[in-house]
């Protein structure tokens, strides 16, 4: 489903209005109907509710692209369920498409990229799956069963494995932290998250760094938006977010929720469906954050360049592997 588009209003409120209906129709129940209970259980949609033919993600500039990370969570978090719909997947493919063909200088950037290209792929898959037909379906799965036992693990891989790659990227983000997540400098004093001076950063305290220290003006207002609770129904979020209200008595952010989540996954203690897609779009954030706005635009022709001769020569691989999800 395709929201309407107003084309007056400018792009970022067009995207809030979109937010806000899509949070409305889920609330009220309509996706129910529209889309059948199990769509609802798992959480899937193929459908997009924030981007049209008139808004697509290689037309937005660097700006966009880190507010929209905020966008993707709201929908997420403000409505009653959870639905992960195909929106959230054309922003993962499309940063792993911008970013594949990055030249990195830090060999271990290299490696952490590839990383993140992986769980792009295994959270694509199940989409790219739906558009083929069932007898090649299953053909493809008789011949190689290995293919429908990942065919479900994009999300899982991003909630236990993610939370390790959104830490690389962010210590490589910032130059207060070395790549094993140590204060390069002195104790921070007077950190405005906490009481007590950040001498050993926790998960959290990184979050923070990144968000209060590091991060561009865009990403530090969404990471902002994203940490404000305010924005978010309680009774959903704790519901949604595992052992939420015992950390809501330690702390009154969304980013210290987040970050108890790291645990609850990589100990296999407790997994909601929300976590791996958070993981996804921050990790986006923290990929976009490090992008230079000088070098952007002229990137941005190379990588659409690069799509197309791949997608003319039947060879999809590299940036066109990951963008656009149909070939």
């Amino acid at each position: 489903m395709n929201l309407l588009t107003n084309m007056s209003e400018s792009l970022e409120d067009r995207l809030q209005t979109r937010v806000s209906e899509f949070v409305k129709l889920i609330d009220e129940g309509d996706l129910v109907q529209d889309r059948g209970t199990e769509s609802m259980v798992t959480g899937l949609n193929q459908q997009t509710f924030l981007l049209d033919e008139n808004d697509q993600l290689h037309t937005f500039d660097l700006e966009m692209l880190r507010e929209f990370a905020k966008f993707l969570v709201d929908m997420m978090l403000k409505s009653h369920a959870t639905v992960v719909s195909l929106d959230n997947h054309l922003y993962w493919g499309w940063t792993a498409a911008y970013m594949y063909d990055k030249k990195h200088e830090n060999h271990d950037f290299r490696n952490i990229l590839d990383d993140f290209n992986s769980m792009v792929h295994l959270n694509l898959l199940p989409h790219r799956q739906s558009l083929l037909d069932d007898r090649v379906n299953r053909f493809i799965n008789s011949m190689n069963p290995s293919i429908r036992g990942v065919s479900t693990a994009g999300s899982s891989l991003a909630a236990t494995a993610g939370f390790s790659v959104l830490e690389g990227f962010i210590v490589r983000n910032c130059k207060e932290l070395n790549e094993r997540g140590e204060l390069t400098g002195d104790p921070i004093e007077d950190p405005s998250w906490r009481s007590t001076p950040v001498e050993s950063p926790s998960y959290y305290d990184m979050l923070q760094i990144w968000k209060e220290r590091e991060a561009s003006s865009e990403v530090a207002q969404a990471l902002s938006e994203i940490n404000d609770l305010s924005r978010y129904p309680v009774e959903d979020l704790t519901r949604k977010m595992a052992g939420a209200s015992e950390t809501l008595e330690r702390h009154n952010d969304f980013l210290s929720i987040f970050s108890d989540q790291r645990h609850y996954n990589i100990h296999g203690e407790l997994s909601t469906q929300v976590v791996g897609p958070i993981v996804m779009n921050l990790c986006c954030l923290a990929l976009w954050d490090s992008i230079s706005p000088d070098s952007f635009s002229s990137n941005r022709e190379d990588v659409l360049e690069s799509i197309e001769f791949h997608r003319q020569t039947g060879n999809l691989q590299r940036s066109s592997g990951f963008y656009p999800l149909i070939p």
